[in-house]
């Protein structure tokens, strides 16, 4: 802070001033790196997508979302960690990549398991599900961050990423509601009573 003392008239005025500091450098760095290092995980989570469709006739669907996923659940524990900005976006690249092959072979599991007369009815679920996984997870993920720091809101959401795994692990072990039954029509009707 810097204090400058003004005369008017016949009395003095203090003023006090917020001098840029540390904290403001901080600021300023981040919003000027938020664009970049969201390209740079939009073109890794393209060029994965790529990758992905280029061998996913190779690729089992579920043996991808597993491990992808925990490339994004250790990508967004290390960005908890990053010392710098060049690290961040190697962190932002590997959170990014991740996306695309979990996006699609989640869709690929969903067209397969989905009888077609219900195929938009089944992708609704699927997108309501997401996001009703995001409303739940960026407040918690927000009072987080308010309350310990960025560290603490990035190991939060690594936590709640791992639930992507762990689930896909129980749809895969069949124990999940019969889920190809329910991808059936009249299948949604067996929930009601």
């Amino acid at each position: 802070c810097v204090t400058r003392r003004h005369h008017a008239g016949g009395g003095s005025i203090w003023e006090t001033q917020a001098a840029p500091g540390r904290g403001a450098r901080r600021a300023s760095t981040a919003a000027a790196v938020a664009g970049p290092i969201s390209a740079v995980s939009s073109l890794a989570s393209l060029s994965a997508g790529l990758v992905y469709g280029a061998r996913a006739h190779r690729l089992q669907p579920v043996t991808v979302i597993l491990v992808v996923s925990g490339f994004l659940v250790l990508g967004t524990a290390a960005l908890s960690t990053v010392p710098n900005v060049p690290a961040m976006f190697i962190c932002y690249a590997v959170v990014g990549a991740a996306v695309a092959p979990i996006l699609i072979p989640s869709a690929v599991l969903l067209q397969r398991t989905t009888d077609p007369r219900v195929y938009t009815q089944a992708s609704t679920w699927m997108n309501s599900a997401s996001a009703a996984g995001i409303a739940v997870a960026a407040p918690l993920t927000g009072l987080a961050t308010q309350a310990g720091g960025w560290r603490l809101g990035f190991l939060i959401t690594a936590g709640l990423t791992a639930a992507l795994p762990a689930i896909t692990m129980v749809i895969r072990r069949g124990s999940f509601l019969a889920t190809a039954d329910l991808c059936r029509p009249g299948g949604l009707s067996r929930l009601t009573p």
